[in-house]
């Protein structure tokens, strides 16, 4: 099985959502590269929590598109485009709304490539807490 490690070594950090409002943040991720999945999330580094630690700017209904070419891991081409976001908007962690279990919403085909949309969720660090 072909694995690929996505590391996160400076802002915006990845969140994975652990409970209401608790968030984990991640400093790395193995992912199957042909089953298109998270194996396990490596290493972390504490929690946050939400309105505490850290706010959610409001977003909700924006949506990211990706191309992703015919067996291309998505969860690699999603990391990649939510990060870009966090940094083009000025945030200190990214982290995405689910599809169920999974992070993208399959749309079709265009050409060669496979079609997804993501939903970025972005946060700011609070300052003085």
């Amino acid at each position: 099985m072909a694995q690929k490690t996505i590391t996160f070594d400076g802002e915006p950090y990845y969140l994975h959502e652990r409970g209401s409002g608790i968030f984990q943040i991640i400093k790395s991720i193995q992912v199957d590269i042909n089953g298109n999945h998270c194996e396990s999330f490596g290493n972390f580094e504490g929690e946050l929590e939400r309105g505490l630690d850290i706010l959610e700017t409001p977003n909700r209904g924006l949506s990211l598109i990706l191309r992703v070419p015919k067996n291309g891991a998505v969860m690699i081409y999603a990391m990649e485009e939510l990060k870009k976001c966090a940094i083009v908007s000025d945030h200190n962690y990214f982290s995405h709304e689910g599809f169920g279990n999974t992070m993208a919403n399959y749309l079709g085909k265009d050409g060669e490539r496979e079609v997804y949309e993501v939903k970025p969720r972005l946060f700011r660090k609070i300052v003085n807490n």
